[in-house]
This record gives structure tokens, C-alpha cells and sequence, in this order.
């Protein structure tokens, strides 16, 4: 049986340290939840949560990775690997997985590699430094690739789908296949619904498409440091299609 999960019933509990959400289906209800433990240390963003407690919040960490909880929490119920009093508890070997892309919508069509605007990387050819270096020289570049599209909802379509396939090559390229995870989570990715939600209650007096726009070109301070190509912290670069240290980084 198909349970529906209605995004009005997520909670986060403080006292319990857990975010709650409820399964229905056949007129009944189960209550299912994840801990904080376990979206802060596998589905947080890494941003500062003093910093930005709007966005960097157990609730969000949820609401961005949906569809794993929901999903996980389904098949439980369909098996019936309840707790003792009828609820759903969501472990971490339950929801720590290897995702081809975390947040993926599979109604949203994949661009074709010919139809990118820029050129892919060789898949298990990098190391994670250079990778980093090429994700945090593209990112930005979305802004470009889509400043031609005159509707504001249209062209965050399109961003988030150029964002989409920089991720994914940048994930596919990885020498050390095992970090894969760990890349994606490092490099998070938010579902539009959900980008779309957070600038409205982050910016009620912009227009939401402008302000996900902007986020989603943007790198958060954990994105700009990550995957350091040396032992005191120094980044690489993309430059002239490779990746390097600026020569006044090196010590």
C-alpha cells in the first residue's frame, strides 16, 4: 500500500532531538522520525548554524533529502519493521546510502552532453582537489549559461539543471570512487521546491525564482575550502583548464 507524506506534519523536536513526520495511508497514521544526530553529520549543508539559522536547521536538513526518509519509511511500513509502540525510527544504515545525486527529481529531464555549455570532465580521472577546483570554477559560471532566458522561473530551471550535471561529472570523475558520498554531501544540492520555500521565508520582500537563483550560483564558506591540496589548508584553482594554486596561496 502507498503511504502519502504531507510536508505540513514534519516537525522538529528540540526536546527529543529528532524530526517527526507522519505516514498515511487506509485511514491510519504512522509516525516516523530521524534524528538530529544523523542529518547533521549525513544531510546537513555545512553551513555555519549560528550564522544562518534559517537555513541551517534539522527541519531543512530534512525537507532537502525528503525523499529518502519517505521512501525508507515506506518500505519499513510496507515490511512491517515497526518499533514497539507502532512508529517508524530511522536509523543511520537505514538512510546512509550511495545516491547517484542527492535531491534528484527525476521529472526534471537530464540535459544531453552534447547540449551543454561547457565541456564534461573524463569520468575516474581526478582527484578530489582538482575536482573541487572545477566545481567551484563552474558554479558560479550557471548565472552566464542562463542569462539569456527571460522568465525568472524558467531560468532557474535551467540553472538548477546545468547545477544538476556539474555535480554529477564532477561526482562520475572521482578517482577514489568510495568518496562519492562524501562529494555530494560536501557539495550539496537542494530540490527546487525546497530552494524556492527557503527564499521566500529568508527574503519575503524579493522575488523567491531571483533569490534561489542567487543561491544556487553561489559557495558556501564549507564549498570554497573544501578537498585543500595541501597540509596548510590551500585550495586549488581552475585555470586555463586545469586546476593549480595561485602562486601568492602557496607557502
Amino acid at each position: 500500500m502507498h503511504y502519502q507524506f504531507d510536508i505540513g506534519d514534519v516537525t522538529s523536536d528540540a526536546e527529543k532531538k529528532a524530526v517527526f513526520f507522519i505516514a498515511q495511508g487506509d485511514g491510519k497514521k504512522v509516525l516516523c522520525s530521524v534524528s538530529w544526530e544523523i542529518l547533521r553529520a549525513h544531510f546537513s549543508d555545512g553551513e555555519d548554524e549560528e550564522a544562518d539559522p534559517v537555513w541551517c536547521n534539522p527541519f531543512w536538513w530534512y525537507v532537502n533529502n525528503q525523499h529518502v526518509f519517505t521512501q525508507k519509511a515506506q518500505e519499513f511500513i510496507n515490511i512491517g519493521r515497526f518499533e514497539e509502540d507502532g512508529s517508524i525510527v530511522l536509523d543511520l544504515q537505514d538512510v546512509y546510502q550511495v545516491k547517484e545525486s542527492e535531491n534528484d527529481d527525476p521529472n526534471i529531464p537530464r540535459i544531453a552532453p552534447q547540449e551543454l555549455p561547457f565541456d564534461g570532465l573524463t569520468p575516474v580521472s581526478m582527484c578530489l582537489a582538482d575536482i573541487s577546483a572545477w566545481y567551484r570554477y563552474m558554479v558560479p559560471r550557471i548565472e552566464q549559461f542562463v542569462s539569456d532566458i527571460p522568465d525568472a522561473r524558467e531560468k532557474l530551471l535551467m540553472a538548477w539543471r546545468l547545477k544538476r550535471e556539474i555535480r554529477r561529472a564532477g561526482a562520475a570523475a572521482i578517482i577514489e570512487t568510495c568518496y562519492t558520498e562524501e562529494f555530494y554531501r560536501t557539495f550539496p544540492f537542494r530540490t527546487l521546491d525546497a530552494m524556492l520555500e527557503m527564499a521566500r521565508t529568508e527574503r519575503p520582500d524579493a522575488t523567491a525564482e531571483a533569490v534561489a537563483l542567487l543561491s544556487l550560483v553561489s559557495l558556501t564558506p564549507k564549498e570554497k575550502c573544501a578537498y585543500p591540496g595541501t597540509c596548510d589548508g590551500t585550495v586549488k584553482h581552475w585555470i586555463d583548464g586545469e586546476a593549480t594554486y595561485l602562486a601568492d596561496e602557496v607557502v
